[in-house]
């Protein structure tokens, strides 16, 4: 008998796989909802990823200035730049400070004498020998050689000893040409004691120790390092340049250093806020807003997670800083203002004449209360309130019974539940579809089947009658 499996249609003629193909296609119209469905969700999940990230990013702008620290820029300047140079911090305070350099601090410099190789293990015995220093409140520091060792080996050991001191091995061209050069790390000068030690290479000091000797505004000071730190609050300044060598008695290297508020660096911070707010706005104005040309509304039209980010963030542009002491208090005052299409622009012009007439006003009006807790939110700076609505909004989902679930990624979740449940109902209803598809074909063989069976019968029934 003929093969008669799904989808040959010997018997009856039927084209059965096609059949059940779209058999199959017409059972399968539920599961095309549901993939709908998801794509639809995931489509949110990845409007809702955008919005978040451009939330961040406006976070971590407003982290950046929230507090005095973060947001006040300062710039320093020298009058002279080969004799010295400075950098400052947001703490340190404008004004000018005069400075007459002495002296330049210079580290102690020690030499050996000439040794015809640096790499001659047999040179120095083992044994031990002690580094002191006349800094204050410095201990000795013993050099321990286990085995006998090189010219080198000898610099590594002091280095490694962390003396306070840097040993090398230079070559001087001479027919015994390497020398021990020992340098100290600072102002202080260092001795060696090499009482029982049975090879002790013979030091001469080649440059002493000096302190730097300066004054600012009139006030000596000595220092060990030409890189000053303390002296002048969130100021750091170094010392290039002292009198020259054969100056008379008290001959000072002068300059000037000056401390100025940086008003081009707080007026980029204002400004690159203003464009990440923007951004924010720009995003859920197009993931809500229905389009006249494709006549369709935003993924997320009519999502109330953008409404609730919408209305937190604005609020905050119209809300008064409460009890700043300062001449302003809310963004408008210093010419950050709220457009039409719910985007902010900065007013250069009266910005710049806030920064230049009141600049510490303005760094208030940001940072108001930065670091104390738990306040009503409106008696914070204007970037800190910023901070404390987008860490909310920002937050991880923690889990369903947390109360610090940040809004977005809540949204997130609920969209990624929604979506892996319909996961499962389609795999659900794959099985059923599986389970269907084989009985389809049950059915069609069998049907094949009994028609050839009939087809068979009635052959030989003509066949009978033929022979009669």
């Amino acid at each position: 008998m003929a093969d008669l499996s799904v989808g040959t249609g010997l018997a009856t003629g039927i084209d059965t796989a096609s059949l059940i193909a779209n058999l199959m296609n017409y059972e399968r119209a539920p599961e095309r909802v549901l993939t709908a469905k998801q794509n639809t969700i995931n489509t949110k999940i990845s409007a809702f990823t955008t919005i978040l990230g451009k939330l961040s990013s406006l976070q971590t702008l407003a982290e950046g200035m929230n507090s005095p620290d973060t947001f006040m820029a300062k710039s320093a300047a020298v009058s002279d730049g080969t004799v010295a140079t400075a950098t400052t911090t947001s703490t340190a305070l404008a004004g000018t400070h005069q400075i007459k350099i002495t002296s330049l601090a210079q580290s102690q410099i020690q030499a050996s004498g000439n040794y015809a190789s640096n790499s001659d293990t047999s040179v120095f015995a083992a044994g031990s020998f002690t580094i002191s220093s006349s800094k204050p409140g410095a201990t000795p520091v013993t050099v321990t050689l286990a085995n006998s060792t090189s010219l080198d080996g000898l610099a590594s050991a002091i280095n490694s000893a962390k003396a306070g001191v840097t040993a090398s091995v230079l070559n001087d061209g001479s027919g015994t040409p390497y020398r021990l050069v020992i340098a100290g790390n600072d102002s202080y000068s260092s001795t060696f004691n090499f009482t029982g030690y049975s090879t002790p290479p013979t030091l001469t000091e080649t440059q002493t120790a000096k302190m730097a000797t300066f004054s600012v505004d009139g006030i000596n000071v000595t220092k060990p390092t030409n890189t000053i730190t303390d002296v002048i609050p969130g100021v750091t300044f170094t010392l290039l340049q002292g009198p020259p060598d054969g100056s008379p008695v008290g001959t000072t290297s002068n300059f000037s250093l000056s401390v100025n508020n940086d008003t081009d660096a707080v007026k980029k911070k204002i400004n690159d806020f203003v464009t990440g707010y923007n951004a924010v706005m720009f995003e859920l104005k197009g993931q809500s807003d229905y389009n006249s040309t494709t006549k369709k509304g935003g993924t997320l039209s009519g999502d109330s997670t953008l409404r609730t980010i919408q209305s937190q963030l604005q609020n905050i542009l119209t809300t008064q800083v409460s009890g700043g002491t300062g001449a302003y208090t809310i963004l408008s005052s210093v010419g950050i203002a709220t457009q039409q299409d719910g985007s902010l622009k900065v007013d250069d012009t009266k910005l710049s004449a806030a920064l230049s007439s009141n600049f510490n006003d303005v760094v208030d009006l940001f940072t108001h209360n930065h670091g104390i807790p738990d306040l009503p939110n409106q008696q914070y700076g204007v970037a800190e309130q910023f901070q404390k609505v987008l860490d909310n909004l920002t937050g991880s989902y923690i889990g369903p019974a947390s109360d610090k679930n940040g809004l977005v990624a809540t949204s997130i979740n609920s969209l990624k539940t929604s979506s892996s449940d319909i996961d499962d109902q389609i795999a659900a209803m794959e099985l059923r579809m599986t389970d269907k598809e084989t009985n389809y074909k049950k059915q069609f063989a069998a049907m094949e089947t009994m028609v050839s069976s009939i087809q068979s019968q009635g052959n030989a029934l003509i066949a009978m009658l033929g022979s009669n």
